[in-house]
């Protein structure tokens, strides 16, 4: 086997925030970690991302200029896509875990966001999906 057939599948990963400075950090943190990353600043814009390229992760900050990401996480439930959701908010969101799967909403992270704690929370979905 050469390394290329021993390398796992790079995980995609949707991230939606609408803060450009934040968006690109955040983006060039995970990329240089090997995942490979898609990222939409509105709400629109990541439900439509949601359904066509079909990530494996979303990182979704819940405040958005067009809407809430609550909205883009009950889209996940109702239309059942196999997507992994990390919360990422300065806002208290605790209620958020008794109304949504486990098996969707896999963690809430509030902001500033270490980047090592969702280096570490990305990793562990990464490694249950494989």
């Amino acid at each position: 086997m050469t390394a290329s057939t021993m390398s796992s599948p790079i995980v995609s990963i949707l991230l939606v925030e609408d803060d450009p400075s934040l968006q690109a950090s955040l983006r060039m943190f995970l990329e240089d970690h090997g995942y490979a990353i898609e990222a939409a600043g509105t709400r629109a814009d990541g439900a439509k991302l949601l359904r066509t390229s079909k990530p494996a992760i979303c990182l979704l900050d819940m405040n958005l200029p067009d809407g809430s990401g609550a909205d883009l996480l009950r889209m996940i439930v109702a239309e059942n896509l196999p997507i992994r959701v990390i919360v990422m908010t300065a806002f208290p969101i605790d209620h958020l875990r008794s109304r949504y799967p486990s098996s969707v909403l896999v963690a809430l992270l509030t902001k500033p966001v270490s980047p090592q704690d969702l280096l570490d929370e990305v990793n562990k979905i990464s490694v249950i999906g494989t």
